[in-house]
């Protein structure tokens, strides 16, 4: 059973404009509930009763939903998933055979690009990958998220918005690059949490 502050978190960001993907990419529950949360009259909406164990994601989301509900009426005048924040150019983010992760400015031949990006190294006959084109603040948004749900580290996940906030897209500013470094951190906290397989070493 959701819990009655995960449901006010969920119904604060449709209420700031966010999808059902970005939604789940936030909050981590599934599209199907944030469906029926936002379907069903605000009195009707199943909630858990006091007794019950509380949701562990109020913790590290509830936070979050207040910060972003003080920025979106305080700071950048675009709507609240970033669609109206240009990156200038758009960013390639680019996972690098040698294992790490970083972002480029697209060119005008972005085909060509990378297919130069994607070349198979010779010596090891593995190559780089562009996994995500972001011409948006909000696409940067959500691929970063993504990125973390996947297992990437959320260090090198913050650098890539550190860097395109300050060369792309100077309009974003800092409070809003360290809420989605908050969230970062939490979703990859939440990776961790969810593949920790630690077994006893002999």
């Amino acid at each position: 059973m959701t819990s009655a502050k995960t449901i006010r978190h969920i119904r604060a960001l449709r209420a700031q404009g966010c999808s059902v993907a970005d939604i789940h990419l936030i909050t981590g529950v599934c599209a199907d509930t944030i469906r029926g949360i936002l379907t069903a009259p605000a009195d009707t909406t199943p909630v858990s009763s006091p007794c019950e164990h509380p949701d562990p994601m109020d913790a590290l989301f509830d936070p979050i939903c207040e910060r972003t509900t003080v920025m979106s009426a305080n700071h950048n005048p675009a709507d609240a998933n970033g669609a109206s924040l240009l990156l200038v150019p758009p960013i390639l983010i680019v996972a690098t055979h040698m294992g790490g992760l970083l972002a480029t400015p697209m060119q005008t031949d972005a085909e060509r690009q990378r297919r130069r990006i994607e070349t198979v190294c010779g010596q090891c006959g593995d190559s780089d990958t562009v996994v995500a084109t972001c011409r948006t603040w909000g696409e940067l948004d959500l691929e970063l998220m993504a990125l973390a749900g996947d297992g990437w580290a959320d260090d090198a996940l913050i650098d890539i918005a550190e860097q395109a906030a300050l060369r792309y897209c100077p309009q974003v500013d800092e409070e809003t690059v360290g809420e989605l470094a908050a969230r970062l951190c939490a979703r990859a906290a939440q990776w961790w949490d969810d593949n920790d397989t630690w077994e006893d070493e002999a």
